[in-house]
């Protein structure tokens, strides 16, 4: 019986991530007026790979889960910094799933250095400071 229960556990899991990745590469960009909306679902999305890494060991990594009201609280602080930094890390997500399922290199020419840099600056600090069990 436990064995049905992981299996079932499993699928969940896995056609949640799947429904959350669909949702998340086929939305509309993000904007001022749903980046909270859209950075909670992303949040959700992420805890969700987050346990389906541990449990299975997908990958070498071992990201921990955020709190996903601290995400929300730090993108309200940014403003309209937000949307903008929130809409650049879904086209890098986007942009990054492409090139690997069709075998390209990653290439950022298409983005500005100075954008990058503060989308990688303002997504590390909220990873140090929304992690589960802070705040």
């Amino acid at each position: 019986m436990r064995i049905f229960r992981v299996l079932y556990s499993a699928s969940l899991l896995l056609a949640l991530s799947v429904l959350g990745y669909v949702a998340y590469v086929f939305l509309a960009p993000v904007a001022p007026h749903n980046v909270e909306l859209r950075a909670n679902s992303m949040c959700v999305i992420g805890n969700v790979a987050v346990q389906i890494n541990e449990k299975f060991a997908l990958t070498g990594m071992t990201p921990k889960p955020l709190d996903c009201a601290c995400v929300s609280a730090k993108l309200r602080q940014r403003g309209n910094d937000a949307a903008r930094l929130v809409e650049t890390a879904r086209q890098l997500f986007v942009n990054s799933m492409r090139n690997v399922l069709t075998g390209q290199q990653n290439s950022f020419g298409a983005f500005d250095r100075a954008e990058l840099r503060l989308v990688q600056e303002f997504f590390g600090l909220i990873g140090e400071e929304c992690k589960t069990g802070s705040g």
